[in-house]
């Protein structure tokens, strides 16, 4: 892995090319929905490390598809960057778990057949 650094680049129109060339994704958040940039990033193949907030546990898994820390904990979210960092074969796992489940679950043409099922369900038993 190249030397360890951050860079805060502002607004850019070319995220995807930038997710392809991270080492890791970290989402530090207090408070979230279900962040777009969460999968995003997983479906770039990029390892995630995210806090414990919103709808980020259910779509990492509960731990199984990205690292989870708890939220204001800065200690513990260095810690998992630096371990991270470290295991090449950690990230490698991480992306390719990530990317599997955002592809699965996440993409558009599997999210619409899902809400078609769930529309389907529910008329069917409105007409019982």
């Amino acid at each position: 892995m190249a030397k360890l650094k951050v860079r805060f680049l502002g607004t850019r129109s070319d995220i995807p090319e930038l997710l392809y060339q991270a080492d890791m994704f970290v989402l530090s958040s207090d408070c979230e929905g279900l962040p777009l940039v969460l999968l995003e990033a997983m479906a770039a193949g990029v390892p995630v490390i995210a806090t414990a907030v919103g709808g980020v546990p259910e779509v990492l898994g509960y731990g199984k598809y990205g690292i989870l820390v708890p939220p204001g904990n800065a200690e513990a979210l260095a810690k998992a960057i630096v371990e991270l960092a470290k295991d090449e074969k950690k990230r490698a796992e991480l992306s390719e778990q990530g990317r599997k489940i955002a592809v699965e679950r996440f993409d558009i043409r599997n999210t619409v057949k899902e809400y078609e099922k769930l529309y389907i369900s529910l008329s069917e038993k409105k007409k019982r």
